[in-house]
């Protein structure tokens, strides 16, 4: 297989300078004099290393002038935007983390900031904090306490520690103790509730600090984690939350050791969030949809005979197991499961009594229609704590009824042997290395399918990003996840935290 990133060769023309480069511009654009742009929405300055499609490269704004946290350049704070500008930005919104391209991105794609649990009184909040982050290249302990900090600018996630050249560059340029830092409001009625940080991907460990304090670390550039923060919240005043990041490699730590084929590049690169949850909350949700061994299911090997068959929606008989867990005081409490189809319908409920904090589940499933590379169906599962008739918490996981079996003659899906045509896909992008938000992420997704016809895919060599893999459950893409390495295995150290990834991963 040959390993691949989507094709962006247009994206040559916009190369800046990295931030190991100099602090000028180039030769050519501090050569040029300063254009005003005159859109409708008032002048934006743009980088002055990077060429406007409209304004020339070196054009500036009527307000607020300040100097740019990358260069020598001017850019404004003004949060307005030129055609021009709203145009570019739509198309590439994530390949210059400049601090006023953050915010456009953030508009154009994050949407709301505040998300609420759906439905009757479920009262888990999600709050997106991938905005107003204060970045250094170089973290300290005095940066964590906000009493202290060096070239700090002002960023939005995904970041990227640095930005790299789009030719040859040495990885150590990436490599470093780099930290983040913003204010965050606790209002006062969190009295009495818990508050959770979920990172969704720090390269590659990870250390957390409330008002200067550590509460958590993680040793994994490639999942996921959650740090409680309530015991240093006090409600109706705002603290001071903290992450450093470091990106330099460590032999105990995956998938580092002897030689890595690929850049693992560094920074708070996928998106950060809280969860503000009553004091009993589900914690995870493990599902494993199946169907019976006996079940002859699609047996054709022919493509169109599947589609047929696909295509008068024959349903089978199935059956779905498997566990959640509960934080918190729960007794007395009832957890409901309910597995929905795509329009909403239920096809099955059960309510289970709260006895402890893993409450392990099983039912069958009267029918339901296949997932398959050629009609990818999937079905919501929803597990809703309840207390005196009362939601307290909802958490929606969506699934898919497959069989995926190997045999003597080859890979067969649904009963039908299916040849696979996959490609490798590294989650690095030109400039950027791994910070690209929900929508690039879906997009290569899209390419896989769509364009380059595949139906599987290999996760070269680590988990990637949530909406990477939904966009392939929704699209009907086959996807082998490894864990992070590449053909070497360190000591004891490294492999528990091997062990510990792959927990992290089911």
């Amino acid at each position: 297989m040959t390993a691949i990133v989507s094709p962006r060769s247009s994206l040559t023309a916009l190369r800046r300078p990295s931030l190991r480069q100099s602090a000028g511009c180039s030769p050519a654009a501090q050569a040029s004099p300063a254009q005003e742009c005159g859109g409708p929405f008032g002048g934006v300055p743009f980088h002055s290393g990077v060429a406007c499609a409209a304004n020339g490269a070196n054009h500036v704004c009527r307000t607020s002038i300040v100097p740019c946290s990358i260069c020598t350049c001017e850019y404004s704070r003004a949060l307005a935007l030129c055609q021009a500008h709203l145009a570019f930005f739509g198309r590439f919104p994530a390949i210059f983390p400049h601090p006023l391209v953050a915010f456009f991105r953030s508009v154009l794609y994050n949407g709301s900031r505040i998300q609420n649990a759906r439905g009757g009184r479920a009262m888990r909040q999600s709050i997106d904090l991938n905005h107003d982050w204060e970045f250094t290249p170089r973290f300290s302990r005095d940066f964590a306490r906000f009493t202290g900090g060096e070239d700090i600018a002002l960023v939005a996630l995904p970041h990227s520690c640095a930005v790299t050249p789009y030719d040859y560059f040495d990885e150590q340029c990436y490599q470093m103790l780099c930290g983040y830092r913003r204010r965050i409001d606790v209002p006062a009625d969190w009295a009495g509730k818990r508050v959770f940080l979920c990172i969704e991907g720090a390269a590659h460990a990870a250390e957390v600090f409330v008002n200067g304090e550590k509460l958590g670390e993680h040793h994994c550039g490639y999942t996921a984690f959650t740090v409680e923060l309530t015991a240093a919240l006090t409600p109706g005043a705002p603290a001071l939350l903290a992450i450093s990041v470091d990106s330099r490699e460590s032999l105990d730590q995956p998938p580092f050791g002897l030689v890595v084929d690929y850049m693992t590049y560094g920074g708070l690169y996928r998106e950060v969030h809280l969860d503000v949850c009553e004091s009993a909350s589900i914690a995870d949700v493990f599902a494993c949809p199946a169907l019976p061994a006996a079940l002859p299911l699609l047996g054709s090997t022919e493509r169109e005979e599947v589609r047929r068959a696909l295509a008068v929606e024959k349903r089978f008989p199935a059956a779905l197991s498997g566990s959640v867990t509960l934080r918190g005081p729960v007794a007395g409490q009832t957890l409901r499961l309910r597995l929905a189809d795509d329009s909403g319908g239920v096809l099955t409920e059960q309510a289970l009594p709260a006895e402890g904090q893993t409450l392990p589940f099983a039912f069958d499933v009267p029918e339901v229609l296949l997932w398959d590379v050629c009609s990818p169906r999937l079905y919501t599962l929803e597990c809703a704590l309840i207390a005196g008739g009362a939601e307290l918490d909802r958490v929606e996981t969506r699934i898919g009824f497959r069989r995926a079996e190997w045999r003597a003659e080859g890979f067969f899906l649904n009963g039908r042997r299916l040849k696979l045509l996959g490609l490798n896909r590294h989650q690095s992008y030109p400039y950027v290395g791994y910070a690209m938000p929900r929508s690039m992420q879906r997009l290569d997704a899209e390419i896989l399918k769509n364009e380059l016809g595949c139906n599987a895919v290999r996760t070269s060599h680590y988990p990637q990003s949530r909406h990477f893999i939904d966009r392939c459950d929704e699209l009907g893409l086959l996807v082998f996840t490894e864990i992070p390495g590449w053909q070497h295995i360190g000591g004891a150290a490294w492999k528990q935290q091997a062990l510990r990834n792959v927990g992290d991963m089911v």
